[in-house]
């Protein structure tokens, strides 16, 4: 099953790369480089929280700290090559406000609509008051001020 799951997700964040990749040669001058920006970005969160959904499976337990998060991300490499991942640093990427991605450590937030589900990271300051922020299986969301005020504020 979990061989299933993985190949659901390989697939997925796949197809989410091919998008992409085929929006970056389209970016022509009229603003659709952040358009292009904003898919890499959401394709790196998406991945950024199943691998987080894995160390969480693996460790049972959310990650404490960055250092743990980079050591786990540094040690699945291999595998995130596949999608083009070269480095810890290209899950772990400043959002769209240009400050780094903020991670949630030591204890699990629950997203209100599936408990299920944990918050995994989410842009500091966002932009026009939303915040991308994404979950331990992939999902990503574009939160309000108020829904991350309600949802994330403090973690």
């Amino acid at each position: 099953m979990l061989n299933q799951k993985s190949g659901i997700a390989r697939s997925l964040f796949a197809l989410l790369l091919l998008c992409s990749v085929c929006v970056i040669p389209s970016g022509g001058c009229r603003g659709n480089a952040s358009t292009a920006g904003d898919a890499q970005l959401r394709a790196a969160m998406k991945l950024l929280g199943l691998q987080y959904g894995a160390y969480l499976s693996e460790k049972g337990a959310p990650p404490p700290d960055e250092p743990a998060v980079r050591s786990y991300l540094k040690s699945r490499l291999t595998v995130l090559s596949d999608y083009g991942v070269k480095s810890v640093d290209d899950l772990l990427r400043p959002g769209r406000d240009g400050q780094p991605l903020k991670l949630i450590y030591g204890s699990k937030a629950p997203l209100r609509e599936h408990p299920e589900y944990v918050w995994v990271a989410h842009e500091q300051v966002g932009v026009a008051g939303k915040r991308l922020a994404c979950d331990s299986r992939g999902g990503i969301y574009e939160i309000t001020d108020t829904e991350y005020s309600e949802q994330l504020a403090g973690k």
